[in-house]
């Protein structure tokens, strides 16, 4: 197994105090890994790296918006100065909205998937070149037990864009796995984030009935925290070594597959 105690990752959607970005790049930078974090929002990963370097971590912060190539080109290439080419990618930007399916518009239909899938694809065509050449390279996408179950009512351009990096991941990893990258996934269930509080005041319920609702179908009896997905993600990034296309439930058990 490599040692990656020297690696160089980069998280995207890092911006959220209580978010799976934020979790990830903690759990990371405490490895040893020196941590790109990047967000749309400049104020949020400003206080995550202070935080990463008053734990005795390497971390900097990049203001990009992933949906837009040149931004994520810069990007990589701001890490890449700092501490060298990303060995570790986390694609974790997205964003979500409850709407009927008759209701979306063709705008709102192409936010979601631009934001959610086709960053995607441009964080991964910019950081495969330098994992391949060097041998070696994690990918991890950060899904949604919607994309395995297609979630509830509202979720539909949400679901699509999801399920399509399940896809993308499948395809990407035996494309790639030549170079010894792999590309693995992880779908959280109901996470007690910042996205969630959000999901709630768009149904007009509670915050307590809603919450209740989801405790009450998930077998483990609780809802999930950022660190239970950044676990799974730091194991997919730093040890699965012989998994590639793989995807890890984190959802308590509401989604068994």
């Amino acid at each position: 197994m490599q040692d990656r105690s020297n690696g160089v990752a980069l998280v995207t959607g890092a911006a959220s105090a209580r978010g799976i970005g934020w979790a990830t790049a903690l759990a990371l930078a405490d490895s040893g890994i020196a941590v790109g974090v990047a967000d749309i929002q400049a104020r949020g990963i400003e206080d995550l790296v202070g935080e990463i370097r008053q734990r005795g971590g390497r971390a900097i912060n990049v203001v990009a918006d992933v949906s837009r190539r040149s931004d994520v080109d810069a990007m990589f290439a701001q890490v890449t100065r700092e501490f060298g080419a990303p060995s570790i990618l986390v694609a974790n930007a997205g964003i979500t909205q409850s709407i009927g399916f008759e209701q979306i518009s063709e705008s709102q239909w192409d936010r979601m998937l631009t934001v959610n899938l086709k960053s995607v694809y441009h964080c991964c065509q910019a950081a495969l070149p330098a994992m391949k050449a060097q041998q070696f390279g994690r990918i991890v996408f950060v899904s949604s037990m919607v994309a395995r179950d297609g979630g509830g009512f509202g979720a539909c351009h949400y679901a699509a864009a999801k399920a399509g990096m399940l896809g993308l991941a499948r395809a990407l990893a035996r494309e790639v796995a030549p170079f010894n990258v792999t590309v693995n996934s992880v779908a959280p269930g109901s996470i007690d984030t910042d996205i969630l509080k959000g999901q709630t005041a768009a149904r007009g319920t509670s915050a307590e009935d809603y919450q209740r609702e989801r405790v009450a179908k998930t077998p483990l009896g609780r809802l999930g925290t950022a660190s239970d997905v950044a676990n799974a993600v730091h194991y997919l990034a730093t040890r699965a070594d012989f998994s590639t296309g793989a995807v890890i439930d984190v959802s308590g058990g509401r989604f068994m597959g």
